[in-house]
């Protein structure tokens, strides 16, 4: 639950998904919101996210794809509920981003690497933000661009603004 007083909300990847998700159900409680590793488009099919759901319910292997490879690289994270991530990545594919984003959202920064196959279409997301500065971090893919200390600097100085 949140608090009474605005809050600021900072996410990446999946994370960055449910921060968005929540400035948009909670707009009047967010004060600024940081997303990083997303773009407009869904990192996989919504179909390819929900066989890879399927099979980790039912304990069947997990069919090859690009939701693959994502839940697979996220899962190997120690204390991860596999199963929870799955349900998670099947959920979010379901729908674009850009999809029903309010004129009042608040300010947001969005960072992404330059080499990030997984934030697909960043601009089509900073443009249907209706404040929001983009970091393109060069030399930076999906798994190195959260460590980036630019990226961590940048949001540190949003976050004061």
């Amino acid at each position: 639950m949140l608090p009474d007083t605005p809050v600021d909300v900072v996410g990446y990847s999946l994370g960055a998904q449910l921060a968005l998700d929540i400035a948009i159900s909670h707009r009047h409680r967010v004060r600024r919101l940081v997303l990083g590793g997303i773009g407009s488009e869904p990192a996989v099919s919504s179909i390819d996210a929900e066989a890879v759901w399927s099979a980790v319910s039912h304990g069947e292997p997990i069919p090859a794809g690009a939701a693959a490879s994502l839940w697979q690289m996220a899962s190997a994270v120690p204390g991860c509920d596999a199963r929870a991530l799955a349900a998670c990545l099947a959920g979010v594919a379901r729908h674009r981003r850009t999809v029903g984003i309010p004129g009042d959202l608040p300010p947001a920064l969005v960072f992404v690497g330059a080499d990030d196959p997984i934030a697909r279409n960043v601009r089509g997301l900073v443009d249907a933000l209706p404040a929001a500065e983009l970091l393109e971090l060069p030399g930076r893919d999906h798994r190195s661009a959260c460590s980036a200390s630019l990226a961590k600097q940048r949001a540190l100085d949003f976050l004061r603004e």
